[in-house]
């Protein structure tokens, strides 16, 4: 996929005014350089990430990049409402709207008990040293 997204930025040179009527008529003729940009990093990270575990840290931000770009981008959600036939703007609006919503609502629904549960059984660490040192730096201060 990215190959070909590399290739179609490569091939297309018909200015501006053929990216506007492309844009008009609703196709979607390459991904745009800063998409295909993040694509190629997510791509070379994830092949680290899986190389070297620590770099899975760097790799996570690309990825919530490119998934923030798939459930909120105009593409993809277009592409799907015309394979489905319904292509409307409004409905474009409502799914772009209402799925981050709907998948931020089943995180909460799933996670949400098991994290204040978490989150209940910690406790604070007490070390009388510690706090005895801590109280006679506080009182010289």
């Amino acid at each position: 996929m990215l190959a070909v997204a590399v290739l179609q930025n490569l091939r297309f040179k018909g200015g501006l005014t053929e990216e506007k009527r492309g844009a008009a008529e609703g196709r979607v003729e390459a991904f745009r350089p800063d998409v295909a940009y993040n694509l190629l990093h997510t791509v070379l990270y994830g092949l680290l990430a899986f190389s070297t575990m620590r770099m899975k840290y760097i790799w996570t931000g690309h990825m919530c990049a490119v998934a923030a770009y798939g459930v909120c981008g105009t593409e993809l959600w277009t592409l799907l409402l015309k394979a489905l036939r319904c292509n409307t703007k409004v409905l474009l609006r409502v799914v772009r709207s209402a799925v981050p919503v709907l998948m931020i609502g089943w995180l909460y629904y799933k996670f949400w008990p098991k994290l204040m549960e978490e989150v209940s059984e910690l406790r604070e660490f007490y070390d009388p040293d510690t706090v005895e040192l801590m109280t006679w730096i506080s009182l010289f201060h």
